[in-house]
């Protein structure tokens, strides 16, 4: 199961930890040019294994006002599955919820009142 979320968000006095949640602070005053984080996870008793990767795509044209961050999350069973119907039901509804979970854990309330 795989989500790429994209949230448009004001480049005036940004700061990305307003949006995302655990990012790391760069070192001393330095600004950032750009980022892309790459986390595996693993969920603890279930064969699920989640990439969640964090960017940003830099603004265009001559005048921006805006960025979009980038959320892209992928739930994923890296061995064999039993093709019965129930068995696929139930992995797909995990997977979503899954999905769900580390997305709403991976953006703060500022970043979900844009998606209202």
């Amino acid at each position: 199961v795989r989500s790429i979320n994209r949230l448009e968000v004001p480049i005036a006095g940004l700061a990305f930890s307003d949006y995302l949640k655990g990012l790391p602070e760069n070192p001393g005053s330095l600004g950032t040019a750009g980022f892309i984080y790459h986390d595996v996870l693993s969920v603890p008793g279930h064969p699920y294994t989640i990439n969640l990767i964090r960017t940003f795509q830099p603004p265009g044209g001559s005048a921006p006002s805006t960025l979009a961050l980038l959320l892209d999350i992928d739930v994923l069973c890296p061995g064999p599955m039993t093709l019965e119907r129930g068995k696929v039901n139930a992995r797909l509804a995990e997977m979503r919820w899954l999905k769900n979970r580390v997305f709403f854990e991976s953006v703060t309330d500022r970043a979900l009142d844009l998606c209202r």
